[in-house]
């Protein structure tokens, strides 16, 4: 664990951990070092993000919108979404529950505002990730820009 609620977790003492640890929701980075013979099963296959009160922009761009696969295309440095280990090449499945597969761009979007919202993602590496693009490309950047 790299980070609990934003705060360094090496810099954090025994009892701010317990502390942090009880409260609801927990949001919290793991830093996973994989060997250099790791193989990409060894990956975790989907991860939740929760993106909470305050955080303005998520700072991710996709290879297209909903319906369909949606694919992260880049995160923007310094972003919410590069701070809590979004990459390039992970697939968002579901925002708030809903699968993005069936969800109008227009739904995807209106939850992207939202705040708290939750982003399952299946990551980049894993055989459940497809890496084809599919739905349509993005052209215009600010038909992301509540992202």
């Amino acid at each position: 664990i790299v980070s609990i609620d934003g705060k360094d977790l090496q810099r954090m003492s025994a009892n701010d951990f317990k502390m942090y640890c009880k409260k609801r929701p927990l949001r919290f980075v793991v830093e996973r070092a994989l060997a250099e013979d790791a193989q990409t099963k060894d990956i975790p296959a989907a991860v939740e993000f929760v993106a909470e009160e305050g955080t303005a922009k998520l700072g991710v761009a996709f290879q297209g919108l909903p319906p369909g696969h949606l694919q992260v295309k880049m995160c923007t440095a310094g972003s919410w979404a590069e701070s809590v280990g979004i990459q390039a090449g992970d697939q968002i499945v579901s925002i708030e529950g809903q699968d993005v597969e069936g969800m109008s761009a227009d739904d995807f979007m209106m939850y992207c505002q939202r705040r708290p919202v939750r982003f399952l993602v299946k990551r980049a590496g894993t055989e459940e990730v497809q890496a084809e693009d599919r739905g349509e490309v993005v052209q215009d950047p600010q038909r992301c820009s509540p992202c």
